[in-house]
């Protein structure tokens, strides 16, 4: 193979304007995203708040709500009220907090059981 021999570094004309137009680019990037960070920051939070998508779902339903015939509406708003949904509601009594907790405790019997085993399983040095 062939050995390359190093040459002193020398700083010219070139690398300057390169520099500089580098320079630039990254602080015209810095100030453009810095504008726009506004934006970001005030969209709601997925977590809790109601995201934009949703508020347009919702009014894009209440509109469609609105155009249908009054006896259609009424019949949709007594839907929570029919019998098949109150005894959906009484076999969920409760079932995503169920499940919720049974993990919790799952989780911890499993991380206490590691601890056992590896309180066990430890050799005593001497």
């Amino acid at each position: 193979m062939k050995k390359l021999k190093n040459k002193p570094f020398r700083f010219t004309f070139g690398h300057l304007i390169r520099l500089s137009l580098f320079i630039f680019a990254v602080y015209y990037l810095i100030n453009y995203l810095s504008k726009n960070q506004a934006n970001y920051n005030n969209k709601p939070d997925i977590l809790g708040d109601k995201i934009p998508v949703t508020e347009t779902l919702n009014k894009y339903s209440t509109d469609l709500y609105q155009k249908l015939p009054s006896d259609t509406q009424q019949k949709i708003t007594k839907l929570p009220e029919l019998p098949i949904f109150s005894e959906i509601k009484k076999q969920l009594n409760g079932f995503p907090q169920k499940q919720i907790n049974q993990f919790k405790i799952d989780m911890i019997n499993k991380i206490s059981q590691d601890l056992v085993d590896d309180i066990k399983n430890q050799n005593p040095t001497p």
